[in-house]
């Protein structure tokens, strides 16, 4: 993943906190923050709310060039 990616809120965990994201979303930081091989971004979903997320519970909808 990387700044400019299209993504979308994926969780069967906290499923209903995913009913609460705007989907999609753009990736506009790479916090550069690791746990384990995954990192952490910045957010801007399609209501203009901007969130910290776990790369592990975004999945890329589209690529940026």
């Amino acid at each position: 993943m990387k700044i400019g990616d299209l993504v979308n809120f994926v969780s069967g965990f906290f499923e209903v906190q995913a009913e609460q994201y705007a989907n999609p979303g753009v990736i506009i930081d790479d916090l550069g923050i690791s746990v384990g091989t995954t990192h952490s971004f910045r957010v801007m979903w399609s209501d203009q709310k901007m969130t910290t997320e776990h790369g592990g519970y975004l999945e890329v909808i589209n690529e940026s060039r």
